[in-house]
C-alpha cells in the first residue's frame, strides 16, 4: 500500500495543523462537531481518489494493471471538481466553516504534490 500510508498520514498531520490553526488563530467555536467535520475534509480529501488501489491492496480485488486506469481517471475527475467545490463552499460559509473548506482544500494540493513526488504509477507526470 505504498502510496495510501503516506496520504493517510499526511491528511492526519493537516488535521492536527488544522486543529491548531483554527483553535489559535480564528473565532469560531471549534467544539467537538466541527473537529470531527475537520477530520472528515481532511482524510476524504487526502485519499478519496485512491480507493481502487485500496481495494486491490486490502481485497485484492482485480489486478494492478487494470485498476491503475481507473485510479489515474479518478484524480483527473476528482481534483479539480473537490477544488471547486472547495472554493464556493469556502465562499458560499464565509462566516461558519470557511477555515475548514480552506484546510481541505490544501489537503487537495498537498494530495497533488505527494502524488507528483512518490513515485507509485505517476498519475500526474
Amino acid at each position: 500500500m505504498p502510496g495510501f500510508i503516506p496520504h493517510f498520514i499526511a491528511g492526519n498531520a493537516m488535521f492536527l495543523i488544522g486543529s491548531y490553526f483554527i483553535q489559535k488563530y480564528t473565532s469560531i467555536l471549534y467544539n467537538h462537531q466541527n473537529k470531527i467535520f475537520l477530520y472528515i475534509v481532511c482524510i476524504l480529501s487526502s485519499i478519496i481518489p485512491d480507493f481502487p488501489l485500496g481495494f486491490f491492496y486490502l481485497f485484492n480485488f482485480g489486478t494492478f494493471e487494470s485498476l491503475v486506469s481507473y485510479h489515474a481517471q479518478l484524480h483527473l475527475i476528482i481534483s479539480p471538481l473537490a477544488t471547486i467545490s472547495f472554493i464556493i463552499l469556502a465562499n458560499l460559509n464565509a462566516i461558519k466553516k470557511q477555515p475548514i473548506w480552506i484546510i481541505g482544500l490544501l489537503c487537495i494540493f498537498l494530495h497533488i504534490f505527494m502524488d507528483a513526488t512518490i513515485h507509485e504509477i505517476g498519475v500526474w507526470f
